[in-house]
Formats: C-alpha cells, sequence, structure tokens
C-alpha cells in the first residue's frame, strides 16, 4: 500500500503565509494609536488578501484589489490624515462611558460564535439530519414472510409487498 502524501501546492503554501500576515495587520489596524499606522497596517492587510487572490487564479480581483483597494481608497484615507492633521495629541480619556467593554463583550461572542460554527463544518463533520428508518423490524418482517410464503387464513392482513 502506498502511503497518501498530502499534496502542497502554491495557493496552501500562500494561505499559510498571507493569512497570519493578513490576521496580525488586522489586529494592528484595530489596535493603532495613531492614524498613520492604521494606514500601513490596512495596506498589509489588503496586500495579503491580494496576494491570496493571486494564488487563487483570480487576476482580475488581484488587479482590482491592488489598483482600486490599495491605491486609491488607501490614499484618499491617507489624504484625510494629512488634512486632518496627526499632530494633536489624543486625550486618555474616554469620551463614550463602557464602550470598550461592550466592543469586548461582542468580540468575544464573535469568536465563540465562529468557532462554534467552524467546529460543527470541519472534516465534513456536518450534522446531519436524521433519516427516517425505511426497514421494517425484525419481527414484522418474519412475519411477512410468512404471511407471504403460507396462502393461509392464519394471516390476518397481507403486508403490501406480497
Amino acid at each position: 500500500m502506498i502511503p497518501m502524501i498530502p499534496l502542497v501546492t502554491a495557493s496552501t503554501v500562500a494561505f499559510w503565509v498571507c493569512a497570519p500576515i493578513a490576521v496580525l495587520c488586522a489586529l494592528g489596524l484595530l489596535l493603532a494609536r495613531r492614524p498613520v499606522h492604521a494606514a500601513i497596517s490596512m495596506a498589509g492587510v489588503m496586500i495579503a488578501l491580494a496576494v491570496l487572490y493571486a494564488a487563487q487564479d483570480a487576476p482580475f480581483l488581484f488587479v482590482i484589489q491592488i489598483v482600486v483597494y490599495t491605491g486609491a481608497i488607501l490614499m484618499l484615507f491617507l489624504f484625510v490624515v494629512m488634512l486632518v492633521g496627526v499632530d494633536s495629541t489624543d486625550s486618555p480619556i474616554e469620551t463614550l462611558k463602557g464602550q470598550r467593554g461592550a466592543s469586548i463583550l461582542v468580540a468575544v461572542g464573535m469568536g465563540i460564535l465562529l468557532i462554534t460554527a467552524v467546529g460543527q463544518f470541519t472534516l465534513g463533520k456536518a450534522p446531519r439530519a436524521s433519516r427516517p428508518r425505511t426497514t421494517p423490524s425484525a419481527a414484522t418482517s418474519s412475519r411477512s414472510r410468512r404471511c407471504c410464503s403460507r396462502s393461509t387464513s392464519s394471516c390476518s392482513r397481507r403486508p403490501p409487498h406480497c
């Protein structure tokens, strides 16, 4: 018997390299204190997604991701940052009370929901609907065979398959 060797393709390597980079850049986008750092993290996410599109043989999406999103939208974001100004200091006092706790609670809930959903569908273990039993029980089938084999009056009711 020949051992099964898992097939490693360029798209799987690109996924295992670019997906963690995209996740780390997305976390950097969320946790960045300065707008310029958030913009750099956003560029990292967009470029990682573009590489994933290229690995999946989607050249149109790859080019659109680079030109439109990374090029145009990120440049608009940087122009707004330049117009607003980044030299102002951030206030450490929260203006909306409870926003940080509520966002952490929602993030943990979404994480649990995602883990539960992915856990049900991994490795083809999707929940299956129960099928009704179509085979008769052993007692019914033996009685049916007796009724079908004999044509006597002891069989009060003939099964439909006789």
